[in-house]
């Protein structure tokens, strides 16, 4: 039975329609590069995540019930942890942010386990924007564009700040500043990403797929 797609990444307007189709990961519809790249260290790449599937608990209750699920205590502010290849970002006392593992079992086995109870927490969709940026582009992007002392980032290479002039989350993967990924509101999303695109162009580097970015970064 073929997946039917309940989203669309908002990136597919910046692909190539000739060196691209549409596939459908963790039920949102993407372009993806009819031959996905694998990202040389040296040469900038923008990468669509639109498609990783994120979920808010949000509520009184919410850090005891994601701490409890998940064996981890204490879920610091501001901070990132990993579970698998997924993790959870608490952005508030009353609020904290699933990103999904590349597989779905994050999410689903969270959402599966956890029904929402309205007077201690409510487990809602979180539809925001995802892009990773690697390479040369990265250190660029955040020189460029995000004027930040590096105090300003948390132990685990998280920064909750401002990009091109829209309130995004920053996470320097494994704390390196060549691997960011970056969260944003849909709303701004297009601005945010034609201002990353431009420096890209200017450094010759590479637009690719959640597909190109598994074959680059999944172990």
């Amino acid at each position: 039975m073929n997946e039917v797609a309940n989203s669309n990444s908002p990136l597919q307007a910046f692909f190539d329609k000739s060196i691209s189709e549409i596939k459908i990961f963790q039920s949102c519809e993407v372009s993806a590069l009819k031959k996905p790249i694998k990202a040389k260290e040296d040469d900038s790449y923008i990468f669509d995540l639109s498609c990783i599937k994120k979920i808010a608990v949000v509520g009184k209750e919410a850090r005891i019930v994601v701490e409890k699920y998940f064996e981890i205590s204490p879920i610091n502010l501001f901070q990132w942890t990993s579970v698998g290849s997924g993790g959870l970002i608490c952005l508030a006392k009353d609020k904290i942010v699933l990103v999904n593992s590349y597989d779905g079992s994050l999410i689903d086995g969270f959402t599966n386990a956890i029904p929402s109870d309205p007077k201690k927490h409510i487990v809602q969709r979180a539809d925001y924007s995802e892009i990773a940026l690697s390479g040369p582009l990265a250190s660029v992007i955040l020189e460029e564009l995000v004027p930040v002392p590096s105090s300003a980032w948390s132990q685990t290479g998280l920064l909750c700040s401002s990009l091109a002039g829209a309130n995004v989350i920053l996470r320097k993967v494994n704390n390196q500043p060549n691997h960011l990924r970056c969260i944003i509101q849909p709303a701004d999303t297009h601005y945010v990403l034609k201002a990353m695109m431009e420096i890209n162009r200017e450094l010759n580097g590479h637009l690719g797929c959640i597909f190109s970015y598994l074959n680059t970064f999944q172990p």
